[in-house]
């Protein structure tokens, strides 16, 4: 009785071992591409992959600067472009980013300015109103004719940070008579304006009404 034999050989057709040879080769091809665009991941691989890697490196940079129309150089030349590209569409974006807060900027501080110009204006027409007040005030009980109360202040007549401003106090008067006294009722209009017309740039005007007795 004959014993098998312990080790058969089996014969590899030729087509499937090619095949099998061109699937290592398209594999070995696809590592080295993915290690030459990761440098970090074909660091990790150690020796082996460097010095696999090494003279496929140099044979590019050899090749980029003999044949400056080889695909290697051609392509670098399209990612070098593609850069300048980029580049230029960032600084568009940050030019305009910088527009934007200088002109955000810029509105945020007229407003402010306008705003304290409001303010003075608001007490320039009420210095009007005081002084219309007074000569109310000082008026005489019962009077035969009405206080005069109406006056204009020219530009730089009130003063510090008021002179910007013209006010026109305005006072119509009518009396009143209770039991035996002449009351007079004043209706007083201050307004308060800086040089120019509405609409003009940094134009600013405040009016006040108040009405009096005496």
């Amino acid at each position: 009785m004959s014993k098998p034999d312990s080790l058969t050989r089996i014969a590899i057709p030729e087509h499937l071992m090619l095949s099998r040879l061109a699937q290592s080769e398209q594999m070995r091809e696809f590592f080295i591409q993915m290690w030459l665009q990761n440098p970090v991941l074909a660091k990790q691989g150690g020796s082996k992959v460097h010095d696999l890697l090494f003279p496929l490196a140099a044979a590019d940079a050899e090749e980029t600067c003999s044949n400056p129309n080889s695909p290697k150089s051609m392509m670098d030349k399209k990612q070098s472009g593609f850069s300048l590209v980029s580049a230029i569409f960032l600084l568009v974006v940050i030019a305009a980013l910088g527009t934007f807060a200088v002109t955000l900027s810029t509105t945020q501080h007229q407003s402010a300015a306008f705003d304290v110009m409001g303010a003075r204006g608001y007490q320039a027409a009420r210095a009007g109103i005081e002084w219309a007040a007074f000569q109310v005030i000082n008026s005489p009980l019962s009077a035969v004719a009405p206080a005069p109360c109406a006056t204009n202040f020219a530009q730089n007549s009130l003063g510090g940070t008021l002179d910007p401003f013209a006010v026109a106090v305005t006072c119509a008067a009518a009396s009143h008579i209770e039991d035996t006294s002449t009351v007079w009722i004043y209706d007083v209009s201050a307004v308060a304006q800086t040089a120019g017309s509405p609409g003009d740039t940094g134009y600013v005007e405040r009016a006040i009404s108040v009405k009096m007795g005496r």
